[in-house]
């Protein structure tokens, strides 16, 4: 007799997905055939977004074919805030550490997340965190040297969302001061160099 066809078992996935959001994603949500679900959101982007999922199966077992569509339960997927550093003050401390620093922002944590919120300024954590607002921190700077990025880190769960401001803060070694015969005026000012907070005093 002839061999029985070859078994196999097939399985797709369409994904509908409705947000009031049309910028949320910059790849829209899919389903693999092994069930995994992947998107890209928008960096700067944040909302809810409704999944109605409808499953394609094509299954042949010895000789029998069987095909059907399954309509799955309706999922939720919720895109947080990513945390947004404007500004820090002072901007400029001692490269020893110990300059209690304002951090101003967005997105910062909430009641809800406030315990999982860090700040680094470098690669060193800002301590002492004061959790004021979510637009608002407080910590003290770590030791460091010169230009430093300021992250604000954000724990929920299992995931991590960070924002970050390049060379916010800059860890000066050395201040001078002088006077400037020519314009008659004194100045005062620090190092190292890229700091610019040059100032002078008539």
């Amino acid at each position: 007799g002839a061999a029985p066809s070859e078994n196999f078992n097939r399985i797709s996935f369409a994904v509908n997905v409705q947000t009031s959001n049309a910028r949320l994603f910059v790849e829209l949500p899919q389903i693999a055939p092994d069930g995994e679900l992947t998107f890209t959101a928008h960096e700067e982007e944040f909302g809810q977004a409704d999944l109605t999922v409808t499953a394609f199966f094509d299954r042949r077992l010895l000789n029998d074919n069987i095909s059907g569509v399954l309509a799955l339960p309706p999922a939720v997927v919720r895109v947080l805030p990513r945390p947004r550093v404007f500004s820090i003050s002072p901007n400029v401390g001692t490269g020893l550490g110990g300059t209690r620093v304002t951090i101003h922002g967005d997105h910062m944590g909430s009641q809800a997340t406030k315990q999982n919120v860090t700040v680094t300024i470098g690669d060193e954590v800002c301590g002492s965190l004061d959790w004021i607002s979510r637009v608002r921190l407080s910590c003290v700077s770590p030791p460091g040297l010169g230009p430093a990025d300021v992250v604000v880190s954000v724990g929920q769960g299992l995931s991590y969302r960070s924002g970050r401001l390049v060379n916010a803060f800059t860890h000066a070694v050395l201040y001078y001061g002088g006077t400037d015969i020519a314009a008659d005026q004194g100045y005062l000012a620090a190092a190292p160099s890229t700091v610019d907070i040059e100032q002078t005093i008539a």
